[in-house]
């Protein structure tokens, strides 16, 4: 697939973690999207892979580090400076971002496509990188039901399944917010394993990508990529927590972008509100969450220096 003349175009998928962000890149490479070489070896979490780069995975978190927290940090503990994106060290972050995907777009002949679900809530600064660039992004929300996505995040992180839910509102909430009509698709990850042929055909149609395949391609290519191991964790009945989670859920299962945006607006007022009520106690609830957090985060950066040592081995 080329871009002729036209403006290079950046494929990117995001949702919050567990929420099937992967099959769906796995899915459009499948389809002609070119990825990264350093793609993230799989694991015991994902036994297909990841289908993201682990480069553009450790500058994430090195960017949640300079703001001072990580991507499971929520907002109404630890509330996001509005001049994060402004200071030195993530602008010297963002421009080696900037880097990779010019290096990326000029290998690939201006077509590539990245996902990591870190991106959700660094959208702010990906879309001012975008901008800078010139570029012709395409935007994939990939959803889960919530419940699965905080059973999931408890067996691998330990995260309670609560906690999971703010996560999960605050990073499907932010997409919306941060893309408003820049969204080009949604798709859940329940529908890969029911109906995967019909969603395909719409994920392609949304981002007009130029992939001349037939339908029985498209099935060929759906069931060689997803697989009954993939469901993990499938609730027959959902139970959440918080009043926002099952419409908003049900808003992304509808894709009825109306609904989502009022929906979003609504949770991120709420939000705003939070944070000032808690404000006289954050500094307790900080070091209470960093005192949670920490195994979590030592695990995850031991992870990611073996993630590293394995691609230095792997360019030799």
């Amino acid at each position: 697939m080329t871009q002729g003349e036209c403006a290079k175009r950046i494929i990117v998928v995001l949702g919050m973690h567990r929420s099937g962000t992967s099959v769906t890149m796995n899915l459009l490479n499948a389809f002609g999207v070119p990825l990264s070489d350093d793609l993230m070896d799989p694991t015991e979490h994902n036994a297909r892979g990841y289908f993201e780069s682990t480069t553009i995975f450790r500058l994430h978190d090195e960017i949640f580090e300079a703001m001072g927290t990580t991507w499971m940090t929520s907002s109404l503990v630890i509330p996001l400076a509005k001049n994060r994106w402004r200071t030195a060290r993530v602008q010297t972050l963002k421009a080696e971002l900037s880097g990779i995907v010019q290096r990326e777009l000029e290998k690939h002949d201006g077509l590539w496509g990245f996902k990591d679900p870190r991106t959700a809530r660094l959208l702010p600064l990906w879309l001012e990188l975008i901008e800078e660039l010139g570029l012709d992004p395409r935007f994939v929300l990939a959803t889960r039901n919530p419940s699965d996505v905080a059973k999931s995040l408890f067996s691998r992180d330990g995260i309670d399944p609560i906690d999971a839910e703010i996560l999960w509102l605050e990073h499907n909430a932010d997409v919306v917010l941060n893309l408003r009509g820049r969204l080009d698709a949604i798709v859940d990850y329940s529908v890969w394993m029911n109906d995967p042929v019909e969603q395909a055909r719409y994920m392609l149609e949304r981002l007009h990508l130029d992939w001349e395949g037939t339908a029985e391609d498209i099935k060929r290519i759906t069931s060689d990529v997803i697989a009954a191991d993939l469901r993990h964790h499938d609730s027959a009945v959902s139970s959440f927590k918080l009043p926002f989670t099952a419409p908003f859920y049900r808003a992304l299962l509808n894709r009825d972008l109306t609904k989502l945006y009022s929906l979003s607006e609504a949770f991120n007022a709420a939000r705003g509100f939070a944070e000032a009520v808690l404000a006289p106690s954050r500094r307790e609830l900080q070091r209470q969450i960093i005192d949670q957090l920490s195994p979590v985060i030592q695990a995850r950066g031991e992870r990611i220096v073996d993630l590293e040592a394995q691609l230095a081995k792997r360019n030799g």
